[in-house]
């Protein structure tokens, strides 16, 4: 109900604004348009009055140009204007009667030649040029009673056919092609004291300039102007103010009918913003709603630069606020478990590390112990030599367990960083297998590499580590005089590497703990290894993502990675 009350407040209000300024415009309008129209429109007059006085003060004009003048003006702004010597006279007359007269050499359509005389303002008349085109078809309306040829009239060709067929030709003229040779000036002819106007308004010697003036209301504007030759020129300017006079009556009659349809107008305008105002409202109401019981994924759609939009968007940020609060809040528990899931990891990775290492090194280190009782006894003196040999190599494979085990335990918490680059697994095979060239050579093993070994993207240094591991360990237990195989596959966007060496027997439960750490077949041989190589491979193929493994076929073991080609 409040909301109705609103949106009814609202539209009475903004219909009575509405309907007030259509009023106070219509009003405003009605009253002072006249006179807005007539100020504007004398000035404008004005500017276009004082362009026309400065052509006559800075040049030399024609009758044809005087008249284009007139014509252009009359045109543009719906008035006559008009310039006058000290004597009242038309400056069209003036220039009329200075004009020049030209003799032409015409000849006929029947092939003959006639001489006739045209002045300026003939050819003006006529063609509405400043001077005939010589050797161009014109049309000429020849006067057939008269001795001589007498021209009552010129056209080009593109309006005499039209005004031969609106008027046709009479007793006493005939139309007829005709062509002008030559021309050459000449005395002026006889009544160079009569001509036609186009102007609305004329004058001729000693007439007034504002004769024929139509008597109702209108702009009078008076100018004057010197031209070159120092004579002095009245301008007067005449328009009237009859269109105005009958617009403003129409719109008179026309206001009540406006009023009526803009009111109409008003109240639908009213009626839709009362209910674009009080909308939005609603919905915040029901999206405060909603965010009291919890549900903070409300979002109000109000685009409004308002206060009804600053308060619908108080509301979004609130509940984006919460929501992100809430969802912090749960981040931060699941970061807290994983962290205590990792410090457990660790702790247990400790343990592990300290357990193997006590446990690897007492062998070497009883085995040290002993032969020192043996040298610091003097027992077998003759075998001294012997016995510091055996405890340098123990001290050295103690070194190099503790190396390897220290490598493990950075690469499997994730404290080594990858130096990524493009690598060719071709060039690195081959190179690994060039530095185990001896060892091969003494076992009697040849090495047969085939298949396609495109690049990866990995960190060179750690993959020749692994290489390196993975053909050292193949080497040191493949049989002697048994082939080595390296093969490379590619499967879609991924590049299998698979390496294969003949062994004594195994079981494929047995290969799969083989990359695991301190893990060996047979632990009563002497020449076994630390048992951490396959396991330092694991821990970087894991780092790079790559997937491993190793598969027994009896007598022979394959180990294999998998990796996504380099684009």
């Amino acid at each position: 109900m409040k909301n109705n009350k609103i949106a009814i407040q609202l539209f009475v209000i903004t219909s009575i604004i509405i309907a007030g300024m259509i009023g106070v415009m219509l009003l405003v309008q009605s009253v002072f348009f006249e006179q807005f129209y007539q100020r504007w429109k004398q000035d404008k007059l004005s500017v276009e009055m004082e362009k026309f006085a400065r052509v006559l003060e800075t040049k030399e004009i024609s009758y044809a140009e005087y008249m284009d003048m007139q014509t252009d003006f009359r045109v543009r702004l719906n008035a006559d204007i008009v310039a006058t010597n000290k004597d009242g006279v038309d400056l069209s007359y003036t220039l009329r009667k200075n004009q020049k007269w030209y003799a032409y050499t015409m000849e006929l359509a029947n092939g003959s030649r006639e001489e006739v005389t045209l002045s300026e303002s003939n050819i003006y008349e006529f063609l509405h040029s400043n001077d005939i085109i010589l050797n161009q078809d014109y049309y000429a309306m020849i006067d057939k009673s008269s001795d001589k040829v007498v021209i009552s009239f010129l056209f080009d060709e593109s309006t005499a056919p039209g005004y031969f067929n609106e008027y046709g030709e009479a007793d006493e003229t005939v139309l007829q092609k005709v062509k002008f040779l030559d021309k050459k000036e000449t005395t002026p002819q006889e009544n160079t004291d009569t001509y036609w106007s186009t102007s609305s308004f004329y004058a001729t010697e000693g007439s007034s300039a504002m004769a024929g003036i139509a008597d109702y209301e209108q702009i009078q504007i008076a100018h004057s102007a010197v031209t070159p030759k120092g004579e002095v020129l009245d301008l007067y300017l005449v328009a009237s103010l009859q269109p105005v006079d009958e617009a403003t009556v129409a719109m008179a009659s026309y206001y009540p009918w406006f009023f009526i349809a803009a009111l109409l107008t008003a109240l639908l305008v009213a009626y839709i913003f009362s209910k674009r105002v009080s909308k939005p409202i609603v919905k915040m109401s029901e999206a405060a709603d909603c965010m009291a019981k919890g549900n903070l994924d409300t979002q109000l759609a109000i685009k409004q630069n308002n206060e009804i939009g600053v308060l619908g968007q108080s509301l979004n940020e609130l509940s984006s606020n919460l929501k992100k609060s809430l969802g912090e809040l749960q981040d931060a528990n699941e970061q807290l478990l994983e962290d205590i899931a990792e410090k457990e990891r660790q702790e247990r990775i400790r343990r592990e590390f300290t357990d193997n290492i006590s446990h690897d090194l007492k062998t070497p280190l009883g085995v040290m112990r002993c032969y020192v009782d043996l040298i610091r006894d003097d027992i077998a003196p003759e075998n001294k030599e012997e016995y510091f040999d055996i405890i340098v190599g123990e001290i050295n494979k103690m070194n190099t367990m503790v190396l390897q085990m220290l490598q493990l335990a950075k690469a499997e918490s994730g404290d080594i960083k990858l130096s990524k680059s493009l690598c060719r697994v071709e060039d690195m095979i081959s190179d690994t297998v060039t530095m185990f060239a001896p060892m091969l050579e003494d076992k009697g093993i040849e090495v047969n590499m085939t298949g396609e070994y495109p690049p990866m993207c990995a960190d060179v240094q750690r993959m020749e580590q692994v290489l390196t591991n993975l053909i050292s360990n193949a080497v040191k237990y493949a049989l002697p005089h048994t082939p080595l195989s390296i093969k490379g596959e590619v499967e879609g966007a991924e590049a299998c590497v698979s390496i294969t060496n003949g062994c004594e027997p195994i079981t494929q439960e047995q290969a799969d703990q083989l990359f695991k750490r301190f893990y060996m077949v047979d632990k009563s041989r002497g020449d076994q290894g630390t048992g951490l190589g396959l396991a330092i491979c694991a821990a970087i193929f894991d780092l790079h993502g790559f997937s491993y493994g190793a598969v027994s076929e009896g007598d022979t073991i394959t180990m294999h990675f998998t990796y996504l080609i380099a684009q």
